[in-house]
């Protein structure tokens, strides 16, 4: 089983957008049936009002991002200072979203990293 207080063994969680506990990418085999003993005997992905908590915070992180990247565009084309005040309020949001102390921060960590981007990356708390 997963050791929750060492960070070597918490980064080898992630989640998916339907809010399930999954291994992390790249973890190893044995990383892989660690997680999956630890989400099958503590009942990560039984109790559903917190998969759907964890799905909610995906969806809305996931809208941040489209409006991250709406905003970009906008503030690309030249002075739009409505675009970039949505682009200051989308970053301040993304950033509460993330900070560690944040409810189900992890989640929305996740649901940016999926994304790959790397200005969205810069984001994360």
């Amino acid at each position: 089983m997963l050791d929750p207080i060492d960070d070597d063994d918490v980064s080898l969680i992630a989640f998916d957008e339907e809010g399930k506990v999954i291994p992390a990418p790249g973890a190893s085999d044995w990383e892989q049936e660690r997680v999956n003993v630890t989400v099958q005997r503590l009942k990560l992905n039984e109790h559903v009002p917190l998969a759907e908590e964890r799905r909610k915070v995906w969806q809305k992180v996931d809208v941040l991002i489209e409006d991250f990247f709406a905003a970009k565009a906008k503030c690309s084309m030249g002075n739009n200072p409505a675009a970039k005040a949505k682009l200051l309020e989308v970053r301040s949001r993304v950033r509460e979203m993330t900070q560690r102390s944040a409810e189900l921060s992890a989640v929305a960590r996740w649901c940016i990293q999926v994304r790959n981007e790397p200005q969205l990356s810069r984001l994360v708390a």
